[in-house]
């Protein structure tokens, strides 16, 4: 009983995330989206699709790595009758953010980190993202 009833009180307050569930964000608002889910921002016609983790060669917590490696997310973005497919990444020489119309859409950070010699589920990865409005050139992530 106390199994059900927590079960509930979680999807109730929203704590199980389901990639059907489509969000509502603002300008300049951290979002979080698993694969298969879409932002939207209010006021604004632009929607946000995390697609997939293309793929994934980050150095692993508590591993001695000679290069950081690198995750490779894929999205969607559309705006009105426009869209667009783009990578963005987690590497800190690689591009983080792409200029789509009059905004900027950032890969924030990607979770979970990396574990050595466990692999990581695809349902499992959560990706942060932010949108500003206007180009932005400063590409590093935090």
């Amino acid at each position: 009983m106390r199994l059900l009833f927590t079960l509930t009180l979680l999807a109730a307050t929203g704590c199980v995330v389901n990639a059907a569930d489509n969000i509502t964000t603002s300008i300049n608002d951290d979002f979080q989206l698993v694969a298969g889910q879409s932002a939207r921002l209010s006021n604004e016609n632009i929607q946000i699709e995390f697609l997939e983790v293309a793929s994934d060669s980050r150095c692993g917590k508590g591993e001695a790595c000679i290069s950081e490696g690198d995750a490779i997310v894929r999205i969607s973005l559309r705006l009105n009758s426009s869209s667009e497919a783009v990578e963005l990444h987690t590497a800190s020489k690689e591009p983080h953010s792409v200029n789509f119309s009059d905004y900027n859409i950032r890969l924030v950070r990607l979770d979970p980190a990396a574990i050595s010699g466990r692999a990581i589920s695809p349902a499992d990865y959560i990706a942060t993202f932010n949108v500003s409005l206007g180009a932005v050139y400063n590409d590093a992530i935090n």
